[in-house]
């Protein structure tokens, strides 16, 4: 079984910060996380690219064959995640702030799309800090077996 380990240094946004964002301020937060997700799993030589433009088509051809290959079965990919907030918020603004990381890990081709068929959250837990970020575990099953011990996986610990 492959593990990602993600930190985010940013704010993560709660809920209902992502409902008041302009559609364009959304899909530019998701594409900077599939960035940052991208350069840190990335396999292989790396071309120099401008976070803020759209990624060449090279690197593009690259997600696509990955995505390909590696989702020829579909397989469901189970998460850990622990975000760090100086102010507590609810548990449902809390995960719904999530939603673009899940786009990210998406749309980096790490995961066949954000639905409970294909996402299995093992944990969410809110952690008081000085300064906001994020921490993910992605789990992506490589084979059957895998998969066996990611359905054994308890669905979701709420950690206060």
């Amino acid at each position: 079984m492959k593990t990602l380990d993600m930190e985010f240094s940013s704010h993560m946004p709660s809920l209902n910060e992502l409902r008041k964002m302009h559609h364009f301020a959304y899909r530019r937060l998701v594409r900077g996380f599939r960035e940052l997700i991208l350069i840190t799993h990335h396999e292989g030589p790396w071309p120099k690219f401008d976070l803020d433009k759209s990624l060449p088509k090279d690197v593009r051809a690259q997600i696509k064959a990955r995505v390909k290959a590696q989702w020829a079965k579909p397989r469901r990919v189970a998460a850990e995640i622990v975000v760090r907030r100086v102010r507590r918020m609810d548990s449902d603004n809390n995960d719904g702030g999530l939603k673009p990381l899940w786009d990210a890990f998406d749309r980096a081709g790490w995961m066949v799309n954000d639905h409970l068929r294909w996402l299995k959250k093992v944990k969410i837990e809110q952690v008081l800090g000085d300064e906001p970020k994020a921490n993910v575990r992605l789990y992506v099953p490589e084979n059957d077996e895998d998969d066996k011990k990611i359905e054994a996986m308890p669905y979701v610990i709420r950690e206060r």
